[in-house]
C-alpha cells in the first residue's frame, strides 16, 4: 500500500515538472522568435506565473538556480535592452506597449526570485551568481539619471514618463529584494566585504537611485537590520 501512494505521487511529481518544462519551451519559443508584442507580453506574463504556481515548487534548487541564471536573468537583459533601443524610436502607437513589456520583464527578474529565494539561497554559489546578474541587468534600467516627470495619467504618455515609471518600478522591486535579503541575513553593509560588498558596488553605479536618494536610504535601512545594531 506504501509503496503504491509512494509511486503515485512520484508520477504526480513527474507530470508538474513535465508540464512545466513543456510550458517553458512553449514561452521561449514565442519569447526569442519575432511574435507580435502582444502575445509575447502574455508570454512573459505566464512565463512568471508558471515559475511560482504548484509545479515550480516540484523543482529541484539547482534546476530552478538554472533556470534563473540561463533563462529568467538573460533573457530580461535581452529584452530590456532591445526595449530602450525600441524607446529611441517612441511615438504615441507604442509606447504603451514598450511600458508593459518593460514592466513584465521586472516582474519576471524579482518576483520568482523572492518567491523561491530560500530554496536559491541553499545554494550558495549559485545564489551569488544570480543576484550579481540581477543586479547587472538592474544597472541597463538604472544607470542613468532622469528628471522627475509629472504624473503618469496627467497629459499624453511621453518616452520620459514611460522610463521614468519604468525605472521607479525597477527600484522598488530592487530596494524589496535588498530588505528581504538584508532581513535573511545575506546582505550587510559594504564594509563587511564578500557579496554585501559587491552589491553596493554595483548599486552605487545606479545613478538613478542614488539621484532619488534611494541608496542611502537602503544603506540605512540595511545597517538598522546588522546583527550590532540589534
Amino acid at each position: 500500500m506504501l509503496d503504491a501512494l509512494i509511486l503515485k505521487l512520484y508520477s504526480s511529481i513527474l507530470d508538474c515538472v513535465k508540464r512545466f518544462l513543456t510550458q517553458l519551451s512553449i514561452f521561449l519559443i514565442i519569447l526569442i522568435f519575432q511574435f507580435p508584442q502582444s502575445v509575447r507580453q502574455h508570454a512573459l506574463s505566464m512565463l512568471t506565473d508558471s515559475i511560482i504556481d504548484r509545479h515550480g515548487k516540484f523543482l529541484a534548487p539547482e534546476v530552478l538556480c538554472k533556470i534563473f541564471k540561463d533563462i529568467c536573468v538573460p533573457l530580461v537583459g535581452e529584452r530590456i535592452k532591445a526595449l530602450l533601443e525600441a524607446s529611441a524610436k517612441f511615438n504615441s502607437t507604442n509606447g504603451e506597449d514598450i511600458l508593459i513589456e518593460l514592466e513584465l520583464c521586472i516582474s519576471l527578474l524579482f518576483k520568482p526570485f523572492l518567491h523561491h529565494l530560500q530554496r536559491i539561497l541553499s545554494i550558495q554559489h549559485e545564489f551569488e551568481g544570480i543576484w550579481i546578474s540581477l543586479l547587472g541587468v538592474m544597472t541597463l534600467l538604472l544607470g542613468e539619471s532622469l528628471r522627475e516627470q509629472g504624473d503618469y495619467d496627467v497629459g499624453p504618455l511621453t518616452l520620459e514618463k514611460v522610463l521614468w515609471t519604468t525605472k521607479e518600478l525597477g527600484s522598488e522591486h530592487l530596494r524589496n529584494s535588498i530588505l528581504v535579503l538584508s532581513a535573511c541575513g545575506v546582505l550587510n553593509n559594504p564594509e563587511t566585504g564578500g557579496i554585501s560588498a559587491l552589491t553596493w558596488t554595483t548599486i552605487d553605479d545606479m545613478n538613478f537611485c542614488d539621484a532619488r536618494g534611494y541608496i542611502s536610504e537602503w544603506k540605512a535601512s540595511v545597517a538598522s537590520q546588522s546583527p550590532t545594531n540589534m
